[in-house]
């Protein structure tokens, strides 16, 4: 017994009177999610088969994941000129101590934004060198002396192994 779960249908006026004029049962009418006979599975799952993501061929598929990564670039960088720009940034003196609220340009706001972007992906790779550290170099009972552990590189040395890639 094969069902399906489906949308509301209620009959039209048109059909409930071709129904009649033909002598066939009046059409029924299901709720929305209400289970129901299918006549031909295979038909159904191949009409289901066509509307889904997967079914697309790559190239559609490519396009649809590469709009959602351009959308949320889009998004963040709305927020960058709304943060930076609209509501502005306090900063603070480095000699006096004094704190202003800067109000930058829409592209100090994108440049402000980014870097921030690059600050977060750098504290994220440093997390990951202190867990790689720490594989490394467990910490020892109180009664051993310490392991010698290599040195882990410094952040000029990653910095450059990061630009050379760009």
């Amino acid at each position: 017994y094969n069902t399906y779960r489906a949308p509301r249908v209620t009959p039209g006026k048109r059909a409930l009177k071709k129904a009649a004029a033909a002598g066939l049962p009046t059409p029924v009418s299901y709720e929305l999610g209400q289970a129901r006979e299918v006549a031909d599975p295979h038909a159904l799952y191949e009409s289901e088969y066509r509307q889904q993501y997967r079914s697309l061929p790559f190239w559609k598929r490519s396009v649809i994941l590469l709009a959602g990564i351009f959308m949320n670039l889009l998004f963040a960088m709305l927020v960058f000129i709304i943060v930076f720009s609209i509501i502005g940034f306090q900063v603070q003196h480095p000699e006096t101590g004094e704190i202003t609220t800067i109000h930058a340009s829409v592209l100090q706001a994108l440049q402000a934004g980014f870097m921030y972007i690059g600050m977060v992906i750098q504290a994220v790779v440093g997390l990951f060198n202190r867990l790689r550290r720490l594989r490394r170099c467990p910490i020892p009972p109180p009664s051993l002396a310490l392991p010698s552990c290599r040195k882990t590189t410094s952040r000029r040395a990653l910095w450059r192994r990061w630009s050379s890639w760009l």
